[in-house]
C-alpha cells in the first residue's frame, strides 16, 4: 500500500502540530533560555537562518529544540539577525526568557 499525497500531508501536519504543542509546553516551564543561530546559503543560492533554543529543565536535563528555519533575503547584519531572532522569540513567547543569543 502506497499512501496518497493528501494522506501523507495530513499525517505530517498532525505530527508537526503535536510536536509543536510539546515544544511550547516545555518552553512555558523554562525559567531562562539561550538561543543559537546559524545562517547558510543553499546550492540554489537561497539564504536561510535556523534558530535553536537550549535550556535546562527542572531535572537539570539539557533540552534543545529547533524553533525555526526561515529564508533570509536581507543581508546578514547584526540588526537583521536580531530582528529575526526577536520575531521568533515573540512567536514562541520566550522574549523575556532569552538570556543569550549566539551566532557563528
Amino acid at each position: 500500500w502506497v499512501p496518497c499525497r493528501t494522506h501523507v500531508s495530513t499525517v505530517v501536519k498532525r505530527r508537526h502540530e503535536a510536536g509543536l504543542a510539546e515544544v511550547v509546553a516545555e518552553l512555558g516551564k523554562a525559567a531562562a533560555v539561550a538561543v543559537t543561530t546559524d545562517c547558510w546559503t543553499s546550492k540554489g543560492v537561497r539564504s536561510y537562518s535556523t534558530y535553536t533554543v537550549h535550556f535546562l529543565d527542572s531535572e537539570w536535563t539539557l533540552k534543545s529544540f529547533v524553533l525555526a528555519t526561515r529564508t533570509m533575503d536581507e543581508r546578514h547584519t547584526a540588526a537583521n539577525l536580531s530582528d529575526h531572532a526577536l520575531a521568533i522569540a515573540a512567536e514562541f513567547s520566550i522574549t523575556t526568557k532569552v538570556v543569550a543569543i549566539v551566532h557563528d
